[in-house]
């Protein structure tokens, strides 16, 4: 059997959904989207006002699995290949803007891994895994809305000129089970 990587899941309103969660991102977060490629955002702020995108949330039935939210982006940007550590084993990632030839990759599991912390916040780390470690196993274009682990070696990549928006929506451990994702 053929290992799954990535779930695509579908959101019906996904044009409006995106066009709504931007504008409150952009509202509500002073985000400079060159200088760093990774920003946690409040949750109440994301959901207050935005029916449609707890609505949504709500159908797909994932709102009381998410522990947390962030935006990924950086134009001309490839991330090191990790692994990523915290309570949250999965991620549902939903493009918002630029992400048309943007890529996650997953690979395969290395011998050995170095943990980093982030720079501006101590308390978030990941697993560092050089190139020379492990292989490409998976390539996935992220211009649709998915569902993946965090805790498989990964990359994502945007060759592109632009920043690549993404909300990502960290889940708890009991949404691996309601999803029927294996991996």
């Amino acid at each position: 059997m053929k290992k799954m990587y990535v779930k695509k899941i579908q959101i019906d309103n996904l044009k409006s959904f995106s066009k709504i969660l931007l504008s409150t991102i952009e509202t509500k977060y002073k985000i400079n989207y060159v200088e760093k490629s990774l920003f946690y955002l409040e949750s109440n702020k994301i959901l207050e006002q935005n029916t449609i995108v707890k609505k949504t949330l709500e159908d797909l039935n994932m709102l009381n699995y998410i522990t947390a939210y962030a935006v990924v982006c950086m134009p001309k940007y490839r991330s090191p290949i990790h692994i990523d550590i915290g309570p949250f084993t999965h991620t549902f990632n939903i493009p918002l803007l630029g992400c048309n030839n943007t890529f996650i990759y997953h690979f395969s599991r290395p011998n050995k891994m170095e943990k980093i912390y982030f720079k501006d916040n101590k308390k978030n780390s990941y697993y560092l895994i050089k190139d020379e470690d492990c292989k490409c196993v998976s390539k996935f274009e992220t211009n649709q809305p998915y569902f993946m682990s965090v805790k498989q070696p990964h990359r994502f990549e945007n060759p592109n000129e632009a920043p690549r928006i993404m909300l990502l929506c960290r889940l708890n451990n009991e949404c691996i089970n309601e999803h029927k994702f294996t991996n």
